[in-house]
């Protein structure tokens, strides 16, 4: 909701031409750090390209260059809103995700109606207003960051769906695994939301539980959009996974991870390793890639 009222605001909005160039421009500015230029942006923290450099030139706007405007509702996105109270509203976008947006987001301005309910600009909101505003009705274009925030966050939706208690110790102490897993990329649901859970439960269960790691580990998916979907390999066994953990009591450390297309491979490295190509072998194979 937020990130539609960012593209909402006058001139804000961008065109699927200017969301190709932004694109283009990242993976030209950031592609190439994790030691291959391959369409995805392995670490996008390490990656500070700035809209800024796609700015229009005086008296020039062709469609690809981007306006004040576009630069400013850009940055914003990538650094994701607070409100006046400093909560996080909404977190960060990634450099690389950008041509995903449009499946959240309505980077093209003001949302209709139908879109607010049903479409992209609502990602499925619509239907769950009267769990999370406590209101039907909520027009979801007037969202107050400052006034509704509490109002969501302390909602039955958010008490049954979100995962807040990271005190997971009786839990592990039970015997339980748990395998995070969250796409880079992910336009809806912030990866940085669940990294930062993630560090929270070290920092709460960590001196509760020796070994945290033998019980609690989390991989992040460089490239991958919600769920699936992205320039990133997005689709892995964790079930295979899980199970192994379980019955052999072997934590898994580097998970071998495709593309549906079949197009490559790559691993997925536990947390907070990412991978990175070795300088040779066949780019499209995770035996290139080491976790670092």
């Amino acid at each position: 909701v937020v990130r539609n009222q960012i593209f909402s605001r006058p001139g804000a909005s961008l065109s699927e031409a200017q969301l190709q160039a932004l694109n283009a421009a990242v993976l030209e500015a950031c592609d190439a750090q994790d030691g291959l230029a391959d369409g995805v942006v392995t670490d996008p923290r390490a990656c500070q390209f700035d809209p800024g450099t796609l700015q229009c030139k005086a008296g020039k706007s062709d469609g690809s260059c981007l306006t004040a405007a576009q630069v400013q509702a850009v940055r914003d996105v990538y650094a994701g809103v607070k409100n006046s109270s400093g909560e996080t509203v909404a977190y960060p976008l990634t450099r690389g995700s950008e041509l995903g947006w449009v499946r959240y987001i309505s980077t093209g301005g003001p949302p209709t109606r139908e879109q607010w309910l049903t479409g992209a600009a609502g990602a499925g909101l619509g239907g769950l207003r009267a769990l999370v505003f406590n209101d039907p009705g909520f027009d979801l274009a007037k969202f107050d960051p400052d006034r509704d925030y509490r109002t969501v966050r302390h909602s039955a939706f958010a008490n049954e769906y979100e995962a807040k208690d990271a005190d997971l110790s009786a839990f592990i102490q039970s015997g339980g695994k748990l395998l995070l897993w969250h796409g880079f990329d992910d336009f809806g649901p912030s990866a940085l939301g669940t990294i930062e859970y993630y560090e929270q439960v070290q920092r709460t269960t960590g001196p509760k539980v020796p070994s945290l790691e033998s019980s609690v580990r989390l991989f992040i998916l460089p490239g991958v959009y919600h769920c699936r979907g992205g320039p990133g390999a997005d689709a892995f066994d964790a079930v295979a996974a899980i199970d192994r953990w379980v019955e052999h009591s072997e934590p898994p450390v580097r998970v071998i991870a495709t593309r549906t297309d079949g197009k490559l491979s790559r691993p997925l490295c536990a947390w907070p390793t990412l991978p990175r190509y070795k300088g040779s072998g066949d780019p499209s194979s995770a035996d290139s890639f080491e976790c670092r």
